[in-house]
C-alpha cells in the first residue's frame, strides 16, 4: 500500500513540477510596461499611488509608493490589477483620492523583460480630487489601450532659478532671479527681476539697470531616451529703471516700460536656455539671451 502511495506521489511530482516551474518563470521573467498618469493639484506636495493585484479572487497589495510626479511607469506581470491615487499635502495628510481603476496587463502591452520583443504601450488615467468611488471588485473591466506611450506629465511648472546672460547692447551683463508657479496644468505665472551691468558706450563709466517683470506662460513637456525637459513660452510686462554715469560725471536716467516675449527650453529639470524680445513698441527693443540653473519642485 505504501509503495502505491509513493508511486502516485512521484507521478504527481513528475507532471506538476514542470508546470509550476513554467508558471514561476513566466511571472518572474515577463514584465510589461504600463504608464499611469493623473491630473495633479498644485496645493499638494506629493501623491500616494496604490496598485493591487488580483490573486485567487481577491486583491492584494502589490505596489504602494509616494511620488512627486504626476505619473508612474510600472513594470507588471500579466494579470488583473487596480490602482488609485491620493494627494498628500506638505505635512503628510492624505486628500480625497480617486476611485479604484481596474485594468488588465496583457501581451499587447510593451514587453520590457523576458525577451527582445517590443509591444504597444498602455496608459490609464484617473483624476485626483474627485470623490472617492466604491470598490467594485467583482466587475473587472479592461481599460482601453493607448497606442503611444504618453509623454512625461510634468505639467506643473514650479521653479526657482538664477541665470546669466546678455542683451548684446546695454546691459551687456544680466543677472536674473525668477520663480514660476503652475496655476493650471501646463499654464504658469512668472515673477522675476533682472540686474543689468556694463555699457557698450566708451564714455559711460558706470551703468546699472533694474528690470522687474511678470509673465504668463505655457509649458510643453517632452521626454526622449537621452533626456527629459520642457519647452516653454511666455509673455508679459516689465519696467526698467536704468542710470548712466558719463565721464564728465553727468548722470542720465533711462526708464522704460517693456513688453516681454520669451521662448526657451528646460533640460532635465535643472538647466535652462531662453531668448526674450523686449520692446516698448515705440523706439526701444533689445534681445536677451540667458543661460541658467533651475530648481524644479
Amino acid at each position: 500500500m505504501l509503495k502505491k502511495i509513493g508511486l502516485w506521489l512521484l507521478l504527481v511530482l513528475f507532471f506538476v513540477t514542470p508546470f509550476l516551474r513554467a508558471q514561476t518563470s513566466d511571472s518572474s521573467e515577463n514584465l510589461y510596461e504600463i504608464w499611469i498618469d493623473w491630473m495633479g493639484n498644485v496645493a499638494f506636495y506629493q501623491y500616494k499611488l496604490e496598485i493591487d493585484r488580483l490573486i485567487n479572487g481577491s486583491y492584494q497589495e502589490f505596489i504602494y509608493l509616494l511620488t512627486k510626479d504626476e505619473f508612474y511607469r510600472a513594470t507588471l506581470p500579466l494579470g488583473v490589477f487596480r490602482y488609485r491615487v491620493f494627494p498628500v499635502n506638505i505635512i503628510g495628510e492624505l486628500g480625497i483620492g480617486t476611485a479604484w481603476v481596474h485594468f488588465e496587463v496583457t501581451p499587447n502591452h510593451r514587453l520590457v523583460t523576458g525577451n527582445n520583443e517590443q509591444r504597444t504601450g498602455s496608459g490609464e488615467q484617473g483624476t485626483v480630487g474627485s470623490e472617492q468611488g466604491k470598490d467594485n471588485s467583482e466587475q473587472i473591466t479592461e481599460i482601453d489601450i493607448i497606442e503611444e506611450i504618453p509623454a512625461v506629465r510634468r505639467n506643473r511648472y514650479n521653479t526657482l532659478g538664477v541665470s546669466l546672460g546678455t542683451c548684446f547692447i546695454d546691459p551687456v551683463l544680466i543677472i536674473s532671479l525668477n520663480g514660476t508657479l503652475g496655476i493650471l496644468p501646463n499654464l504658469y505665472a512668472e515673477l522675476g527681476i533682472d540686474l543689468g551691468l556694463i555699457s557698450v558706450y566708451e564714455d559711460v563709466i558706470n551703468y546699472y539697470s533694474i528690470y522687474p517683470f511678470a509673465n504668463i506662460g505655457y509649458l510643453i513637456p517632452f521626454e526622449s531616451r537621452q533626456s527629459k525637459g520642457d519647452f516653454f513660452m511666455s509673455t508679459g510686462i516689465g519696467y526698467m529703471f536704468g542710470n548712466y554715469t558719463f565721464s564728465n560725471n553727468a548722470k542720465v536716467d533711462s526708464n522704460v516700460l517693456g513688453f516681454n516675449f520669451t521662448v526657451g527650453i528646460n533640460l532635465d529639470g535643472f538647466f535652462s536656455i531662453s531668448y526674450t524680445l523686449r520692446t516698448d513698441f515705440v523706439k526701444s527693443a533689445n534681445h536677451k539671451l540667458m543661460l541658467g540653473y533651475v530648481f524644479r519642485f
